[in-house]
């Protein structure tokens, strides 16, 4: 009798893993081909802890609609190639200069005649700015000396620039003025890859772990100060979704009288048409408005 219940006990639990993975493995593929789109975008980088994948030709799905992403040998998601020599503009950020949400032709730089045919554009969703800055290090490009750096700071950047953020592998920090570039653990691969790979892990790691602790702003803009300061070549700082109350203490400080600062002053909150709905990032009129933006007071001031 005891080897008759084991037995019905062992076959039950057996059942319940087969259909819990049946259930895994549909959800999984659900999302992946009905609901988003294959595949993955982020390859493992030893530098800035994640990076395009190169070669990609594909369609994204959100919430927001489809969207195509093309990136070239580097994993750069740019109009010109990057072994274009000699641009005059280097775009660094995170999502926003990607062009999250909307086709690459829509993209600020795509629209802006200043710099659809001058400019390389190093953008990758999640990024701080330390990653943007390293991403060039980590890419075959040489800066010429003639180039100019166009930085955009978005308001979510401060909480980005520590070691770890929501379900993002270790990325590489400042402290001091010495980069700490955290070398990943064979954990840290596995975390990596399935984070990469399969979007039911990333979702219960983004509703599971909760947010990291800020920086202060006067970290965040040594920060700035640091990154800035590396370059040679002249930098312009674009802030953007900040509340105009909390940048005084950015625009007040060394690091805007040192470089180019701007504030392009369009929230979600004032100007929710210029915003893909119910996500954070700029539509296409967005873009164009940021475009004009930059015409206004970057870009077309230095023509």
């Amino acid at each position: 009798m005891r080897n008759a219940m084991s037995w019905i006990r062992a076959r039950y639990l057996y059942f319940i893993g087969f259909y819990f993975s049946i259930a895994i493995v549909s959800l999984e593929l659900g999302i992946r081909y009905i609901v988003l789109g294959e595949p993955r975008l982020f390859d493992y980088s030893e530098v800035t802890g994640w990076r395009l994948k190169p070669n990609l030709n594909i369609q994204r799905r959100d919430h927001y609609g489809s969207w195509n992403v093309v990136t070239d040998l580097d994993g750069n998601r740019s109009i010109l190639d990057s072994n274009y020599n000699i641009p005059n503009w280097i775009i660094l950020g995170d999502s926003f200069a990607f062009g999250e949400g909307v086709n690459i032709d829509q993209r600020f730089d795509a629209v802006n005649t200043f710099l659809q045919d001058s400019s390389i554009n190093f953008g990758v969703p999640g990024y701080s700015p330390l990653q943007a800055f390293l991403r060039i290090n980590e890419s075959s490009f040489e800066i010429n000396g003639n180039t100019s750096i166009l930085l955009l700071v978005y308001k979510n950047d401060i909480q980005d620039s520590i070691q770890y953020h929501s379900a993002y592998r270790k990325r590489p920090i400042l402290n001091a003025e010495d980069i700490i570039e955290y070398p990943n653990s064979f954990l840290d691969h596995i975390h990596g890859f399935l984070r990469d790979s399969s979007y039911v892990y990333y979702s219960l790691l983004l509703y599971v772990l909760k947010p990291d602790v800020e920086l202060t702003v006067a970290n965040f803009i040594s920060n700035l100060r640091f990154i800035t300061g590396s370059f040679s070549n002249e930098v312009h700082v674009v802030f953007h979704g900040f509340h105009i109350d909390n940048l005084s203490e950015y625009l007040n400080s060394n690091l805007c009288k040192e470089i180019r600062c701007h504030v392009f002053e369009a929230s979600r909150e004032s100007r929710p048409e210029l915003y893909i709905q119910g996500d954070a990032h700029w539509n296409a009129l967005g873009h164009k408005a940021f475009s004009d933006f930059l015409t206004d007071f970057v870009v077309g001031q230095l023509d």
